[in-house]
């Protein structure tokens, strides 16, 4: 259990925990030297039959502030320590304040110096403090008189806190491991140690971690929880990591950073919250404040987005986005407080609900539903209502590192939530079964539609039958929907283009016997097809009229036109969209040259050029200086399921 002390300077914190535990917590930083066994601003106490306790000791104010917020997620009880004979003071207020804004609802009070005053006098302090909890997290907090030179009421608080230890159950060490690191120094013999509290997940020897957002890997070699040499580091222990890796110096690591699991290396730089404004606050919060955040062991500069009104009022709370000058590394559920621009006075705090913010459209109802859906602490109440919110599904891996939840257990949520699970990049979207029924009825209503308006086609383009469905999916859920279609045989992809089962096309019988005669020379010459100007000579007809019938069966699927004056058949496309795929998978960087792929085609170098800019504008390759990269399988950017599974048969 960590308890965590808090008051003003000089009502002694300090002397306190020395009482309960006989350790001296302000010690020299010379103790860094003595090993890994380092105290770590921590004393510790025993507990028969229960877990050790650590104490935060923090003397000063302003080190208050930095520490407390850097250990927030590991403190398990608040002890707010007030003199008798100076009674609560501004920053006994300010700390209460905190410890409010950041939830921690376990708690007691320990009135110091009581050998100081006469008895009606700590009467007095008791009532004012009883006073100053009222209404706050801490109300029904445990008090105690204590003198700790005498060791008045010592053992009274000590027993209390020790039955609280075995009282409180202990931390699930469910998700990926994240510690906030608030210490980073070298050891001679050792290396680099860093030290903060566990905020989730376990760590053992030899685990592999990142450091963000520096985004650099690291081992680990040894571990120190609650001030013993340990096999892992798990949620709820202070902890101090010796770490390895390539490229790790003296500086690889800082205040700050976070040491989290491969998975949970997504920094941001935006994160909407709820916040609120502390009631001791004399204006309100306006749009755009600058102001500084204090989350895990950081202290950022930003500015508070308010998304709801232009102002948040003393003691109110509203949604926020939070807009940092750098990168950090949040999760839903974080706390965090914010202080004025000059970082002298506490402003208000709140928790994160999504790590990563929109920077546009942050204020539409839309998004606001969305944020309101998110803030839910069941994943799976929270899942069913962000896909209700979002007409553009939820992306699974997205929500997983967000809520820091397995990729299992995430994909269990959403099917307690009963969405669809659209099978797109890594573990899918989900879909609320509405939206998602409702849009591929959109799809095929367009689909219906463009045969309607043109008779003649094959079918509709990908990006034409995006443009006219009037769906919100973005295109990779688009194209799941469509592949949900097609595999249930509601509509046919062809030729890449898309059509109803029962559509069919069939050329007048002119311009059947016109195309017999140009197919046969377009795939005369081994993928190399004439231009139109020289077809048209061949077949003694004006270009104009030549190109103009080609376009036509380009709707239908029979011809392609890859560059102004030249046309080709899908197979022949098909054909040299292969080789380039092969070519591509046979270089070292799977990357390929012009020259490379016009070597493995024997093409000329101009129609070499056409093909490729062709390619390019189809989304099958990428341009990269002098290089090209496949974007997606040759097979899927032209080639028709239909004819895929005519083949394998």
């Amino acid at each position: 259990m960590i308890v965590a002390t808090a008051g003003h300077i000089d009502h002694g914190k300090t002397l306190l925990v020395k009482a309960l535990t006989g350790v001296d917590a302000d010690r020299l930083p010379e103790e860094k030297q003595r090993g890994l066994t380092i105290d770590l601003g921590f004393a510790y106490l025993p507990v028969d039959g229960g877990p050790t306790i650590g104490f935060v000791d923090v003397p000063g104010h302003e080190r208050f502030i930095r520490n407390m917020l850097a250990g927030v997620s590991g403190i398990d009880l608040a002890l707010l320590i007030v003199a008798a004979d100076d009674g609560p003071m501004p920053q006994t207020e300010e700390h209460l304040a905190i410890l409010d804004l950041l939830d921690i609802r376990r708690g007691a009070v320990a009135v110091t110096k009581t050998d100081r005053v006469d008895e009606q006098r700590a009467a007095e302090v008791v009532e004012d403090i009883r006073i100053l909890l009222a209404g706050t997290c801490l109300e029904d907090a445990s008090m105690f008189p204590v003198s700790s030179p005498r060791g008045t009421g010592v053992a009274e608080l000590r027993e209390f806190l020790e039955s609280m230890a075995r009282a409180i159950p202990s931390r699930t060490t469910t998700g990926g491991f994240r510690l906030a690191v608030d210490r980073s120094f070298h050891l001679k013999g050792a290396g680099l140690v860093v030290t903060g509290a566990v905020f989730a997940g376990e760590t053992h020897h030899e685990d592999r971690l990142m450091v963000t957002p520096g985004g650099l890997e690291v081992r680990v070699r040894g571990i120190h929880a609650q001030n013993h040499e340990s096999a892992s580091g798990a949620a709820g222990q202070r902890c101090a990591l010796n770490l390895t890796g390539r490229g790790l110096g003296r500086d690889s690591v800082a205040r700050g950073d976070w040491l989290v699991a491969p998975a949970l290396d997504s920094p941001t730089r935006r994160f909407d919250a709820r916040l609120k404004v502390l009631v001791s606050e004399t204006r309100p919060l306006r749009h755009w404040t600058p102001v500084h955040v204090h989350v895990g062991a950081a202290a950022l500069t930003g500015r508070v987005a308010l998304l709801e009104d232009r102002s948040i009022r003393p003691g109110e709370a509203g949604l926020v986005q939070i807009v940092l000058d750098s990168m950090t590394s949040v999760a839903f559920g974080d706390r965090f407080v914010i202080r004025d621009q000059s970082a002298r006075r506490t402003v208000g705090g709140g928790r994160v609900i999504d790590p990563f913010a929109p920077g546009r459209g942050r204020r539409t109802p839309g998004r606001l539903a969305l944020i309101k859906a998110t803030d839910e602490d069941d994943p799976e109440k929270a899942f069913r209502g962000m896909c209700a919110a979002s007409s553009q599904g939820i992306d699974l891996d997205r929500f997983a590192v967000a809520r820091n939840l397995s990729k299992s257990g995430v994909a269990d949520a959403a099917h307690r939530a009963s969405t669809v699970v659209a099978k797109t990049a890594g573990a899918g979207t989900a879909v609320a079964r509405e939206i998602w029924e409702q849009a591929k009825s959109g799809i095929v209503k367009a689909i219906a539609g463009h045969h309607a308006d043109a008779s003649d086609s094959q079918g509709i383009s990908l990006d034409q039958l995006r443009a006219t469905a009037g769906s919100d999916f973005g295109r990779a859920l688009f194209e799941a929907a469509i592949d949900d279609l097609v595999t249930s045989g509601t509509i046919v992809r062809e030729a890449g283009r898309l059509r109803q089962t029962d559509h069919r096309t069939a050329l007048p019988p002119k311009d059947a016997a016109l195309w017999d005669r140009i197919s046969p020379l377009l795939e005369a010459d081994q993928g190399r097809p004439p231009s139109v100007p020289d077809l048209a000579t061949s077949l003694k007809m004006p270009p104009r009229t030549l190109e103009q019938f080609l376009v036509r069966l380009g709707r239908q699927g029979l011809a392609v036109q890859v560059s102004r004056n030249r046309f080709m058949t899908p197979a022949m496309v098909r054909q040299l969209a292969g080789t380039a795929e092969r070519v591509a998978a046979n270089s070292p960087n799977r990357r390929f040259t012009a020259r490379m792929f016009r070597d493995a085609t024997a093409l000329g170098r101009n129609l070499t050029i056409e093909v490729l800019e062709f390619f390019d504008r189809s989304g099958f390759t990428r341009r990269i200086g002098d290089e090209r990269t496949v974007l997606k399988p040759a097979a899927d950017a032209f080639e028709s399921r239909d004819a895929r599974q005519a083949e394998a048969g």
